[in-house]
């Protein structure tokens, strides 16, 4: 029985991280790994940030709005858990996926620093 739970654990965990979870609409929520900023500047750069939304659609291009708006190309490596953005100009950028399920996303840059996203709707 022990055995047939930790399958079934993984098999929920591995199904929970998958790019038909990516597709919709994701608002800012957070930063993620941004201890080196005290309080004053997390809160400065939230509002900075809090407009910001990303959406990824099921035809595999994305946008982004707020701050830096872009559109591109994603792709979802799952094994990886990386998204790769290729802007309209060609410019690549390379996130890894903390965590993704049907509410949440947390995506991190080379340095180890990102964000956490609430979903609003998907698509």
């Amino acid at each position: 029985m022990k055995f047939l739970s930790s399958v079934l654990f993984i098999f929920l965990t591995s199904c929970s991280q998958n790019s038909q979870n990516l597709t919709g609409k994701w608002q800012f929520v957070d930063f993620y790994h941004y201890q080196d900023l005290d309080t004053t500047k997390q809160n400065q750069a939230r509002a900075f940030w809090t407009h910001y939304k990303m959406s990824f659609g099921q035809n595999n291009q994305y946008n982004s709005e707020g701050i830096f708006p872009d559109s591109g190309r994603w792709d979802y490596n799952e094994k990886d858990k990386v998204i790769k953005l290729i802007n309209n100009t060609g410019n690549e950028e390379v996130l890894k996926v903390v965590e993704l399920n049907s509410k949440k996303l947390i995506i991190t840059f080379p340095d180890n620093k990102g964000f956490v996203f609430q979903k609003i709707y998907s698509k």
